[in-house]
């Protein structure tokens, strides 16, 4: 039934999301609330290094079979998403669909995002302007790897000064910023 109600194009759009959005191809991924494992398959045939955590049986079950039918090896753990401290560090995490509607209130949403501390979330209008320009911005860096490899060490520079919070990291990288975005005007 489950598999009745998801739009297998659904699961391409978010793999080819996925692995453009990707630093690198052989990072180690998390799919949280991976579900049935669809997702997982396909971005394992791209060899992206996957594993799928869910907290349902059911699903668990329908991963397992999609895996074997796929003849992909998926790494495969369950979990429930607000105590994540089982698990080890991962380059990326996904998270797609309805996954948080699973979740009682918001200190159940809250406690979902402390779980882990270094990551960076942006929740943004699809082919809106700020990822229109977060897209321009990626795809520069891509195609100057000088201006790559500067914007690389100034993080690393701003991490080993030591920075409290994010809104402090993000102002001590804007002038960087700001100068490529006139780069690329």
């Amino acid at each position: 039934m489950y598999d009745q109600l998801f739009d297998s194009d659904m699961y391409k759009s978010w793999e080819k999301f996925t692995l453009a959005n990707l630093e690198k191809q052989d990072c180690k991924l998390l799919d949280l609330a991976g579900g049935s494992g669809r997702l997982a398959v396909l971005l394992a045939k791209d060899g992206v290094n996957v594993k799928v955590a869910d907290f349902s049986d059911e699903m668990f079950s329908l991963a397992d079979q999609h895996q074997n039918e796929s003849n992909v090896d998926l790494q495969l753990v369950q979990v429930d998403m607000r105590d994540l401290s089982v698990l080890e560090k991962y380059d990326a995490i996904t998270c797609y669909a309805d996954s948080f509607c699973y979740l009682d209130d918001e200190p159940d949403l809250l406690q979902t995002f402390s779980e882990k501390v270094n990551f960076n979330l942006h929740i943004i209008q699809y082919k809106g302007s700020v990822w229109k320009n977060d897209i321009l911005f990626r795809n520069y860096m891509r195609t100057h790897p000088k201006d790559r490899f500067e914007y690389s060490s100034l993080k690393e520079k701003i991490l080993e000064d030591g920075v409290d919070d994010l809104l402090g990291y993000s102002k001590k990288k804007s002038k960087f910023i700001k100068a490529i975005y006139k780069k690329m005007q």
